[in-house]
């Protein structure tokens, strides 16, 4: 089976190596008994309790971690914003959007790689603690619509932009965790 490699990989952005293995491995062996749908939806299981315990190991430090992805992400939150704010009735919505997209998603995978560059054995949950903050307040603003037109184009463009952020941070995360991974040098951290 193919996907075991890269199941492996997302596991071990919350434990080690071997851990991940064995869990993939249990899983594999599952699957022909149980299913698909079991397996994939105890990939997620998996997943999401490996990010639980990685919370739950230190989560003052994650959350603090959380929060400088959030004071990283500010920027290029602040500049795309200006960047569509400055002339918007010279821009049409596609360059809007390609204006937004580049300076939120751009921002969000340089914030996941520089939260697992300052904590390399807790950043990969402080950027789904990030996310999952992120995503949270994006539905909590989109149910209470608050001073948004969610019928206009600009409204659509930001919460779009907003909500597909989660993933560049995610794989900045990622990126920035194999590098590390892969590196011979130990940090402090993670000593």
């Amino acid at each position: 089976m193919r996907d075991h490699h890269g199941i492996e990989r997302i596991f071990s952005l919350f434990t080690s190596a071997n851990c991940a293995e064995a869990l993939v491995g249990d899983l594999l062996q599952e699957r022909p008994e149980r299913g698909s749908v079991w397996f994939w939806w105890h990939v997620f299981a998996t997943t999401a309790t490996l990010w639980a315990a990685a919370l739950g190991r230190s989560p003052v430090r994650t959350l603090l971690l959380a929060i400088l992805g959030c004071v990283f992400l500010a920027a290029p939150v602040f500049a795309g914003v200006a960047a569509v704010s400055i002339f918007p009735a010279l821009l049409s919505t596609l360059v809007t959007f390609g204006l937004l997209s580049f300076f939120w998603w751009g921002g969000a995978f340089w914030t996941g790689a520089s939260v697992v560059a300052v904590a390399p054995a807790r950043g990969m949950a402080a950027c789904v603690t990030l996310a999952a903050m992120s995503e949270a307040l994006l539905c909590a603003l989109w149910v209470s619509d608050v001073r948004f037109d969610a019928g206009s184009d600009t409204s659509s463009i930001f919460y779009v932009t907003a909500a597909a952020a989660s993933v560049p941070l995610l794989v900045g995360g990622a990126i920035a965790h194999a590098r590390m991974a892969a590196s011979p040098q130990r940090t402090l951290e993670q000593s």
